[in-house]
C-alpha cells in the first residue's frame, strides 16, 4: 500500500488501457501503409497477409530490437544525465521574464502553504552539526540504477570499486519515484520485475560494500519522477495517482489550468509536450511548491536512512528543471497567496488581481516576475532543510550532501538551485558540482568558486567521464584536488566499465585512472 499519496479515481489511465491504446494505433498505422499493396493482392493473399500484418504489429514492441542480453556483471548502458543545457542571461528578471507540513493524512491540498523560518532566520529551530565523511579523501562513484538491476552485476559494481581503490559509491535507489530497495512509500522499479521480490538491491550493495570497507550513499533523484517514454507501470505511482502535483511548463499552463488533472487528457498532455522538448527536459518533475509532494518526500527519505545502515544520503535534481517551470495552477495559486499575503499597494495588486479574476492564469508571475524567481527558489531552499533536518534527526551520523549544477549563477536563476547559500547557512553538508565539462579553464573556475563558498572539505569535484577523453577526465580530477576540495566523484560507473569507457582507457577505465590519480597505493 502506498500511504505517502492517496490515490485519486480517475487520476489517469490504467496501464491495460495505454497498451489497448497503443495496440490500436500500431494496427491503424499498418493498415494504412499496407492498404495499397494489399489491394494489388489476389483476395485470399489479401486476406492472409493482412492478418499476419496485424499479429505483427501487436508482437512488436517499440523501438530498435533487443540484441542478446549482456553479461549479468555488466549493467546495461545508462542516459541518465544528458548534457547541460547552455547558462541562461545571468539577471534573475530578464531569466524568468524571458521564460515566459509533515505529518498526517495527504488530502491533495492547493493553494497557501505554511513557511515555516528558515535556517538563520528568528524563530528558526537549531540545525544540527554538520557531518563530513570518516575517509579522508572521497574517491567515488556515481553507480546509476542500471547496475542493480542483477544481482551480479550490483556485486560486480561494488567489487570493481574496491579493487581499484574507490572508497565511496553513491548508488541510485530513487531513480524515477520508485525503489530499487524496500520502500514503505513508493512501487518497487518496474525494471527490476524480473528479478525475486526477495532481492533489496541496496541491502546487497551495503553488504558487499561493508564487508570491503567501502561507504554507501543512497543517491535519490528527487523530483525527477517518470519517463515521458517509458511511464510507470503501477497505479500507485504518482504520475497516476497524483497527476495534480506534477510540475507544468509555461507553454502548457493555461491550457492545462482550467482542465481538471484527474481528467486523463491533463497527464497525456504533459507526457507529449515531454516527448517533444527531451533535449530540455529529463523527464515528468514533481511541484517543488506542492505541500504534499515536500511531505512525501520527507517520509520517503526517513523511511530509507531509518531501515539502512548508510553512511550517507545523495539529493539529486533537487532543483526546478529550468525557469519554464513550475507553471501548475497549485504553484500559480500558491504564489498569488504568498503576494497578497505580503501586502503591498493597490496600484501594484489592483491589476493583477483583476486580470487573475478575468482568467489570465500569467496575471501575478509576470507582473512580480522578481518575486517569482524568489518563490521558486525558496520553495527548494524550504525542502533541502527539511530533508536535512528528517535525515539527520533520524540517523545523526548521516553525511547529507547533494549534486548541483557546477555554474553557481546558473543553478541560483534558472534552476532555482542556491546551493552556495545551502553551504553557508548548514543546510547541507557537502555539494558535488556535476562540472561536466571538457574544458580546464570551466572546470578550474566552478570548482574553485564551490570551495571559496565553504572550504574545500565541503565540496566533492564531479567529473563527467562521458564528456572527457581519459586523459582530460583525469586532468580535472587532478585540479579539484589541486584546488583543496574534499575529493571528486565520477560519472558514471556504468559508463566506464561500458565498451566507451574501455575504449577511451584503451583497458581497464577504473583502474588505470585510479592508478594515474592516486598511484599504486590507493590507500584510503
Amino acid at each position: 500500500m502506498i500511504r505517502g499519496f492517496r490515490r485519486l479515481q480517475g487520476g489517469g489511465l490504467r496501464t491495460e488501457e495505454i497498451g489497448l491504446a497503443r495496440l490500436s494505433a500500431r494496427v491503424a498505422r499498418v493498415a494504412r501503409v499496407a492498404r495499397v499493396a494489399l489491394l494489388a493482392m489476389p483476395a485470399r493473399v489479401a486476406l492472409v497477409a493482412l492478418v499476419a500484418l496485424v499479429v505483427t504489429a501487436g508482437c512488436t514492441r517499440a523501438g530498435p530490437p533487443s540484441g542478446p542480453p549482456p553479461p549479468a556483471d555488466l549493467p546495461p548502458p545508462s542516459t541518465e544525465r544528458p548534457a547541460p543545457a547552455p547558462a541562461p542571461a545571468s539577471s534573475v528578471d530578464s531569466v524568468v521574464s524571458g521564460a515566459g507540513a509533515a505529518g498526517g493524512e495527504v488530502e491533495g491540498r492547493t493553494g497557501d502553504a505554511v513557511r515555516e523560518p528558515r535556517a538563520g532566520e528568528p524563530g528558526a529551530a537549531p540545525l544540527p552539526p554538520l557531518r563530513l565523511p570518516s575517509v579522508p579523501e572521497v574517491r567515488g562513484l556515481w553507480v546509476v540504477r542500471t547496475a542493480l538491476l542483477h544481482p551480479d552485476s550490483a556485486r560486480a559494481a561494488v567489487r570493481r570499486a574496491d579493487e581499484a581503490g574507490f572508497n565511496t559509491i553513491l548508488v541510485q535507489v530513487r531513480g524515477r519515484g520508485d525503489a530499487y530497495y524496500r520502500s514503505a512509500w513508493e512501487p518497487r522499479a518496474d525494471p527490476l520485475g524480473g528479478q525475486s521480490v526477495e532481492y533489496d538491491p541496496l541491502a546487497l550493495v551495503i553488504d558487499e560494500a561493508h564487508r570491503r570497507g567501502l561507504e554507501v550513499h543512497a543517491w535519490v533523484n528527487v523530483h525527477v519522477v517518470a519517463s515521458a517514454r517509458m511511464p510507470p507501470q503501477s497505479p500507485d505511482h504518482l504520475y497516476w495517482a497524483r497527476p495534480d502535483v506534477l510540475a507544468v511548463p509555461r507553454a502548457l499552463s493555461e491550457d492545462l489550468f482550467a482542465l481538471s488533472p484527474q481528467d486523463p487528457r491533463y497527464v497525456e498532455r504533459l507526457r507529449d509536450w515531454t516527448l517533444l522538448h527531451e533535449d530540455r527536459v529529463e523527464g515528468i518533475y514533481t511541484n517543488p511548491a506542492h505541500p504534499d509532494v515536500q511531505s512525501h518526500l520527507e517520509r520517503v527519505v526517513e523511511d530509507l536512512v531509518a531501515n539502512y545502515p548508510l553512511e550517507g544520503l545523495h539529493l539529486d535534481y533537487i532543483r526546478y528543471p529550468s525557469p519554464d517551470f513550475d507553471y501548475s495552477r497549485a504553484s500559480l495559486e500558491a504564489f498569488r497567496s504568498s503576494i497578497r499575503a505580503a501586502g503591498g499597494s493597490p496600484e501594484l495588486l489592483g491589476p493583477a488581481e483583476a486580470a487573475w479574476l478575468n482568467g489570465a492564469a500569467h496575471a501575478y508571475v509576470d507582473r512580480f516576475s522578481l518575486q517569482w524567481a524568489e518563490f521558486r527558489r525558496d520553495q527548494v531552499t524550504q525542502l533541502m532543510e527539511r530533508l536535512f533536518r528528517t535525515a539527520r534527526r533520524t540517523r545523526p551520523e548521516l553525511v547529507i550532501s547533494a549534486a548541483v549544477f557546477a555554474g553557481a549563477d546558473d543553478a541560483q536563476n534558472a534552476r532555482y538551485q542556491p546551493w552556495e547559500a545551502w553551504l553557508r547557512n548548514g543546510i547541507v553538508d557537502a555539494v558535488a558540482p556535476m562540472a561536466y565539462t571538457d574544458s580546464d579553464p570551466v572546470f578550474r573556475s566552478q570548482i574553485e568558486r564551490a570551495v571559496r563558498a565553504a572550504g574545500g572539505a565541503r565540496v566533492w569535484a564531479g567529473v563527467g567521464l562521458y564528456r572527457n577523453s581519459f586523459e582530460g577526465a583525469l586532468e580535472k580530477a587532478r585540479i579539484a584536488r589541486e584546488a583543496g576540495t574534499g575529493g571528486v566523484v565520477l560519472f558514471s560507473y556504468d559508463w566506464a566499465v561500458g565498451p566507451e569507457g574501455i575504449r577511451s582507457a584503451r583497458g581497464d577505465y577504473l583502474t588505470r585512472f585510479s592508478l594515474g590519480l592516486w598511484g599504486p597505493a590507493r590507500a584510503r
